[in-house]
């Protein structure tokens, strides 16, 4: 995966900073303007559930984003954002990642996931992800992440 030149400039940003904005907005380039998700197989809608094909067929992040310096919160976040654009996906026809709210997509990245890595209480980390905590989040950046976000405040 080749970055565009304002794509390098956000990724160095976000690599240095840490702050949610900037990470959000590294995350934001790396997907298109918008998403055609009228093609829908095996729909739930009570859950939520079901497979959009488009969005199946959209190039995977993943493999270039675990090689960066802080892959591990750029994965999760794509992550975050490609489940509310999963979610959207399910009841528009066309999304456009720009118009999700940040606050929600932040909300699935911080309480959702890498909250867990820094929870007191295990109680409330779900059991399938409990099992393999240290797998799954770096704890270092986790803990680095909220420092720097908390500071930011």
């Amino acid at each position: 995966m080749r970055l565009s030149k304002n794509q390098k400039a956000l990724y160095e940003k976000a690599s240095n900073s840490f702050l949610y904005d900037d990470l959000y907005n590294f995350i934001l380039s790396l997907w298109p303007d918008e998403i055609d998700t009228s093609r829908r197989n095996y729909v739930r809608y009570e859950d939520m559930a079901g497979l959009i094909v488009e969005l199946e067929k959209l190039e995977d992040h993943q493999m270039f984003l675990e090689d960066c310096k802080i892959g591990n919160l750029f994965v999760l976040l794509d992550y975050a954002l490609k489940i509310a654009i999963h979610k959207c996906g399910l009841c528009l026809d066309i999304v456009r990642p720009r118009e999700i709210n940040r606050s929600y997509v932040r909300f699935l990245f911080e309480d959702k996931s890498i909250g867990y890595a820094v929870t007191d209480n295990i109680e409330n980390i779900p059991q399938r992800i409990r099992e393999s905590l240290d797998s799954i989040y770096d704890l270092e950046l986790v803990k680095e992440y909220f420092r720097r976000n908390k500071e930011s405040q």
